[in-house]
């Protein structure tokens, strides 16, 4: 070893040491020698200046590590990475989370996360969802590697938040191809509540990515919830909600929700459209009822001078070689008392193809479109 990073190795395992003798702790203490790693095997605690873990953060299953009015420093080679397992839980309140310059740290949970009225940067890929148990309050997160959550699919809830100086905001990517028998129903899609959030991020304000390739009976929500949200000067969509459903093959029915409820604040500056929907479903071969209901609901929003348009709307039902599937399709689109003014291209732009191919006998299809614009400027555009 160099005899810089001796010295330096020997500083943190000091200021370790110190840090823990400042600190009220009640259960697993972390250690205090160079590079070790810190693992909660029972409910733990800490409230207390500043503690600097030259090592990993593993809050191992069935217990709790609550720490609060603390700053954690990362000091690890490498990445350093925190772990919630599946089971565990880990509280930060209050709590400053940050790395050494030059180290960038993972933070992972598959169990039960907290993140309040806290201070979080340095991270690199986000606080990472792995499970449906994260949410995020009053909390300051800036200056990480691509994005500052990433669901994974997973459900959120983010409240009086500040998300800056990250590549996305809030982003959620999930691929898959899953094909069920017959008759077994399959439950998914996402459920994310922002609300009272300002978002300043480089690429998207908010990313959601799902496109899955499914058989079987399927029952999909995608819920979002934006309230009193403000994004701004993303060079891409403030907002960007992607659905891509091939359905392969089977008897087994579809029932597709698609809910988004924005009331109050902003989406204006960005470099493409301030809201992006697209929304794509292609049965193939199915031989059973097809329902889709799109209900977009906008209320005291502006979208302005944005490089695209201020919503964009892409709703596209495409059916292959069907024999005789029913299809049944709703969308709606409601604005009132927004704002759609100064932008690049339209002020509302929905496109809404559907083309039919036949194959076999006959395909039994409504659909039923309703664009609602009350109190609502679109100017400029």
């Amino acid at each position: 070893m160099r005899r810089g990073t001796l010295l330096l190795a020997s500083l943190l395992a000091v200021l370790a040491v110190a840090s823990l003798a400042s600190a009220e702790w009640t259960g697993t203490p972390p250690p205090t020698g160079d590079g070790a790693d810190w693992t909660v095997v029972t409910d733990t605690s800490v409230t207390g200046e500043e503690l600097v873990l030259p090592g990993d953060l593993t809050v191992k299953a069935g217990t709790t590590l609550t720490i609060e009015g603390t700053t954690l420093v990362m000091a690890g080679d490498g990445e350093p990475a925190i772990l919630v397992e599946q089971g565990a839980s880990l509280v930060l309140r209050g709590t400053t989370l940050r790395a050494v310059r030059g180290t960038w740290y993972t933070l992972e949970t598959f169990g039960s996360t907290l993140v309040a009225d806290s201070d979080v940067s340095g991270l690199v890929g986000g606080i990472q969802a792995r499970s449906d148990d994260l949410m995020v309050t009053g909390s300051h997160i800036h200056d990480c590697r691509g994005p500052a959550i990433e669901l994974w699919g997973h459900d959120v809830t983010v409240s009086g938040c500040l998300i800056e100086d990250v590549d996305v905001g809030i982003s959620s990517v999930s691929i898959e191809t899953l094909e069920l028998e017959d008759g077994v129903m399959l439950v998914d899609g996402w459920s994310v509540d922002i609300s009272d959030t300002v978002i300043n991020a480089k690429s998207y304000g908010i990313y959601k990515y799902w496109k899955k390739s499914l058989t079987g009976v399927l029952d999909l929500d995608f819920i979002t919830n934006l309230n009193n949200v403000t994004i701004s000067r993303s060079t891409n969509a403030g907002v960007y909600l992607y659905v891509d459903l091939y359905v392969n093959k089977g008897t087994g029915a579809v029932d597709e929700l698609f809910d988004v409820k924005w009331s109050g604040g902003s989406s204006s500056n960005n470099g493409g459209s301030g809201l992006w929907v697209y929304h794509y479903i292609k049965p193939y071969y199915l031989n059973a009822k097809v329902t889709c209901r799109d209900q977009i609901e906008l209320t005291d929003v502006k979208l302005n001078e944005n490089g695209g348009d201020g919503v964009t709307v892409e709703d596209t039902l495409y059916q292959d070689r069907g024999n005789a599937p029913t299809i049944d399709h709703t969308q709606s689109l409601r604005m009132t008392r927004c704002e759609a003014n100064g932008n690049t291209m339209s002020g509302v732009w929905v496109k809404k193809p559907v083309t039919i191919y036949y194959v076999y006998g006959t395909s039994p299809k409504t659909r039923k479109d309703y664009l609602y614009l009350t109190d609502t400027d679109v100017k400029r555009n």
